[in-house]
């Protein structure tokens, strides 16, 4: 094959049916897999897929029939195997794909991974050296199919007329607690709005006022959102980079519920090793309470928000506060209480199930995690993105994405490494 001849691009499953028009209509060649053929063909009547994703991969299966001259397919074969096995990896469609994209950058030729699938992302640029990237990176972005608890948008005065005239109407197809954020022509956040069964319900501007913590204001309207679903719902799930307040808005809230007297306790679960294959803390002088402050970095974190150790140490004494590792969660029940589960991008579906498994009556959950992190080279499962994808729409379930770093200036530039 001459340069022009080779495809640009390896793409996965995820790739295929959200970028199809971008792929399809570009000058260039690319490859896939033979997992992805399957999957796509398993898609087209699987029970558990939307009629949306069903038809992306009918279109999908025409346009590879009558564009056969645009990609290459990738057949398995022993060495693939031979591959999994050698690295001690599950023959799981993910890790057939990452052993295909490997076998061609090195035997046939070097070439590009575009992925729109955060868990075959990490098992690539985590365990083999390719040049992965995001398909948002290569062909824009994808916004409208991402669900951030939030649609956002502007509204010319005709159409802002229209919606302040008819907000029982469920004009923009949002799903209930999902938030309605109407920009400016500059694209500056102005108003929001709460889908619920009535209509969609004004935001207020409140803040969260604690005896210990002090008073914290929503610093713009993706953190109004976050005070409104955690006042409103049961769960509340926030995620974003460093610097956001996915951290400080619940503990506050859950802070100042404690002070009036609305809760019992402060639960904070956090992971320290996945469920299923948990670790002891190992030695440390002292009691848990002592190794589990010393070990994690949980402690540092519940330090610089109380003011210093001390203060959470007299809390835990006092039995209002307690840190429990998600190692040990069984036989927990968790009653009149606040509930704040910290670095949830890492914990799996099985762990995260477990925990809502323990809650019993009167009990706010917050779940917070950065969405892009998950560390779990292998990827056994996104949990907190298939909590998402599962509880929206629940009538006490609401999820902000947010957005801006309020942390400092080198924070936000550590984002972009």
């Amino acid at each position: 094959m001459d340069d022009k001849s080779n495809p640009k691009f390896f793409v996965d499953t995820c790739t295929l049916l959200n970028y199809t028009d971008q792929l399809f209509n570009s000058s260039f060649r690319f490859a896939i897999s033979e997992v992805t053929l399957r999957e796509i063909e398993n898609i087209k009547y699987a029970s558990y897929k939307d009629e949306e994703t069903k038809y992306k991969a009918r279109k999908v299966t025409r346009l590879l029939v009558e564009n056969q001259d645009k990609y290459d397919v990738f057949l398995l074969s022993d060495e693939i195997y031979q591959m999994i096995d050698y690295l001690d990896l599950d023959e799981t469609p993910d890790n057939l794909i990452a052993m295909s994209v490997e076998y061609w950058f090195e035997k046939i030729n070097p070439i590009d991974f575009v992925t729109d699938d955060l868990c075959l992302y990490n098992i690539i640029t985590q365990l083999l050296p390719l040049k992965t990237k995001l398909g948002s990176e290569v062909f824009g972005s994808n916004e409208k199919d991402i669900y951030k608890g939030y649609k956002e948008l502007y509204l010319d005065d005709d159409k802002l007329s229209y919606f302040y005239e008819h907000q029982t109407e469920n004009q923009f197809d949002n799903v209930l607690n999902e938030y309605l954020i109407i920009d400016d022509i500059k694209s500056n956040p102005i108003d929001a709005y709460r889908w619920t069964n009535e209509g969609y319900q004004h935001l207020s501007n409140r803040s969260i006022k604690s005896e210990v913590l002090g008073t914290i204001k929503p610093l713009d309207i993706y953190q109004s959102c976050a005070f409104d679903s955690i006042n409103k719902n049961e769960i509340t799930v926030l995620t974003g980079k460093a610097g956001v307040g996915k951290t400080s808005i619940p503990l506050y809230f859950l802070q100042s519920l404690l002070e009036k007297g609305k809760i019992k306790k402060i639960y904070i679960i956090y992971h320290f090793e996945t469920l299923k294959n948990a670790k002891t803390l190992g030695y440390i002088k002292g009691d848990l309470n002592t190794k589990i402050l010393n070990t994690s970095s949980i402690g540092g974190i519940l330090a610089s928000k109380y003011g210093d150790i001390v203060q959470v140490q007299r809390m835990m004494q006092d039995g209002v506060l307690e840190i429990i590792p998600t190692a040990n969660i069984r036989g927990i029940e968790l009653n009149d209480c606040g509930l704040l589960v910290t670095e949830s991008q890492d914990i799996d579906s099985y762990t995260l199930k477990t925990i809502l498994q323990r809650c019993g009556k009167n009990v706010k959950c917050c779940f917070e995690g950065d969405i892009l992190e998950q560390s779990d080279m292998n990827c056994r499962s996104i949990g907190l993105d298939r909590m998402i994808d599962v509880f929206k729409g629940f009538d006490q379930f609401g999820y902000i994405k947010l957005k801006n770093n309020y942390r400092n200036p080198i924070s936000s530039l550590a984002d972009k490494m």
